[in-house]
């Protein structure tokens, strides 16, 4: 358990509907680049500003039920009372994903302009047996 890592669920009947992970401690996750985020946007840096999230995620019989835009509503929420900088990767497979986000989730509850930082390229290493 950290509690600098934030969870909101979003339950029914106490099953999980959708759920949000983020933290404004990018510590938390040594795969990100500090150095970037620190070069980029000091003063939000210094000041914990920054928002990573890990995961806007909402089960698939769940979709388009309502559970994700309350979830964007409470993340749209701590974002902007620390910031107002929502930090998230994804690979080309989901590109449209911050636009569609932006405009169909949080754009319902703030202003949202999309800033490109840079591109990342997933791999998969395909492992096959030694010949004997």
């Amino acid at each position: 358990f950290n509690p600098d890592i934030f969870k909101l669920g979003t339950f029914v009947d106490g099953d999980l509907m959708s759920m949000a992970i983020w933290s404004r401690n990018l510590e938390c996750f040594p795969w990100l680049s500090r150095d970037f985020f620190a070069a980029r946007y000091p003063e939000l840096y210094a000041s914990k500003g920054i928002t990573y999230v890990v995961g806007l995620l909402t089960k698939p019989e769940a979709e388009r039920r309502g559970y994700g835009s309350a979830s964007a509503k409470q993340t749209t929420e701590e974002i902007l009372a620390h910031g107002g900088l929502m930090v998230v990767d994804v690979c080309d497979a989901n590109a449209d994903l911050p636009r569609v986000a932006a405009e169909h989730y949080f754009g319902k509850y703030a202003n949202v302009e999309q800033i490109p930082l840079g591109t990342q390229s997933y791999w998969g290493l395909q492992f096959t047996p030694l010949a004997a």
